[in-house]
Formats: C-alpha cells, sequence, structure tokens
C-alpha cells in the first residue's frame, strides 16, 4: 500500500506536537502508550515512538482522540 509523506518524508504531522506533550508532562513513551489505552486507543509504546518519528500514520479517529487527550482542538494538533 501507497502511503503519502510530507516534504519532510514524514507519515504524519503531528508527531512532533505528540512528542512536545508527552515531554512536557515528564512521560515515557510507555506511559503515555498506558494514557493512551485508557483512553480506547490500542497504541503500544512502540506506536507512540513510530508516531513521534513520523513512521506511523494515524488516522482521523486517532487525531480527534489525541486532540481530546492533549486539550487542544483539532486544527491545533494539525498546524
Amino acid at each position: 500500500m501507497y502511503k503519502i509523506k510530507t516534504d519532510d518524508g514524514l507519515c504524519n504531522i503531528i508527531g512532533k506536537k505528540l512528542k512536545e506533550y508527552r515531554l512536557r508532562k515528564n512521560m515515557s513513551l510507555r506511559d503515555m502508550a498506558s494514557v493512551l489505552q485508557s483512553e480506547g486507543l490500542d497504541w503500544d509504546k512502540n506506536a507512540v515512538d513510530r508516531t513521534e518519528k513520523g513512521q506511523r500514520a494515524v488516522i482521523d479517529i486517532e487525531i480527534v482522540k489525541l486532540a481530546q487527550i492533549m486539550k487542544m482542538s483539532c486544527d491545533e494538533l494539525l498546524k
């Protein structure tokens, strides 16, 4: 399956904001995965890591849930 990538070669545009949020909250990858799992996302620490590195595509449902968890709008998350 072909994946669309940014000009930087990334599979998502939210990874940097996810990492900033996690570090601001002093969470490990495992801690972040635990928070996401408690909110209904089936992510493990590897999914968090790959997303932060831009190696994993993120679907719309995940973006909405991440925005809720991070207490921001989807527009803010996608900027």
